[in-house]
């Protein structure tokens, strides 16, 4: 439920919890799936999401597992394309480090690939 709207009607209430509560009250995961919380009016199953290696990272705009990377951009779920899910990390942006994420080649601001 979110408020007293349920949300969730495919969640696991014994399993279910947030994968990353001091991150992010976005992404929950019980023993079958990953599910994108985002507001009252909805969720989403993220079916393609491995649940054994799920890792929401610093800022919480972006989430990876084993296969892949993906940016959380309000409801939408969008797998991030040439990500190196094994190296990629989040970073803040400053001088010295001047985009959001890296992996091993890339560098992304706000999902957006910049090199």
């Amino acid at each position: 439920y979110y408020r007293v709207t349920p949300i969730l009607p495919e969640a696991d209430p014994d399993t279910l919890q947030f994968a990353a509560p001091a991150i992010s009250h976005s992404i929950a995961v019980d023993k079958n799936n990953a599910y994108l919380i985002y507001t009252d009016s909805g969720s989403k199953v993220l079916a393609d999401v491995d649940i054994t290696s799920l890792e929401v990272l610093e800022n919480g705009n972006y989430i990876k597992d084993t296969n892949a990377v993906y940016r959380i951009d309000g409801s939408e779920v969008i797998r991030v394309s040439d990500a190196n899910p094994s190296t990629f990390r989040t970073t803040r942006y400053t001088d010295e480090t001047p985009y959001h994420a890296t992996d091993d080649v890339h560098y992304w601001i706000n999902g957006e690939l910049i090199k």
